[in-house]
């Protein structure tokens, strides 16, 4: 069985492996060494229904590693606070949970970190 020798090594691999077919399965832990990894691609494949053929694509273009790689959602700005940087941080939220944030997750939370700010600009913004 799959699920016995996962449960000793990852906690967290052992209930989501039930959660996909066993071809995909197989995929997944074959080509992926790393169980946050595998964990990442079983997620996936059953929240956008991932065929096998898709899976594979994606596990050798390396999605994983991309989505790893775009995780810096950390941007400075350098000068004044602007009013629109509210709304751009609100679209990007809603974007983020309506398509990235799975069920289990927190909704996500942003923070606009500026050089300077007008006080009463910002209250109004927010």
């Amino acid at each position: 069985m799959l699920c016995t020798p996962l449960k000793n090594k990852n906690e967290k691999l052992a209930p989501v492996v039930r959660e996909i077919s066993w071809t995909k399965n197989i995929v997944i832990m074959e080509k992926c060494k790393d169980d946050l990894e595998r964990e990442f691609y079983i997620k996936m494949t059953k929240k956008f229904g991932w065929t096998k053929n898709v899976l594979i694509h994606q596990v050798e273009s390396r999605a994983y590693e991309r989505f790893l790689l775009n995780q810096t959602n950390f941007d400075l700005k350098v000068g004044e606070f602007k009013p629109e940087y509210a709304g751009k941080m609100q679209f990007y939220l809603s974007v983020l949970n309506d398509k990235v944030r799975l069920e289990e997750e927190n909704p996500s939370i942003g923070i606009i970190l500026c050089k300077e700010k007008n006080r009463i600009i910002v209250e109004y913004a927010l």
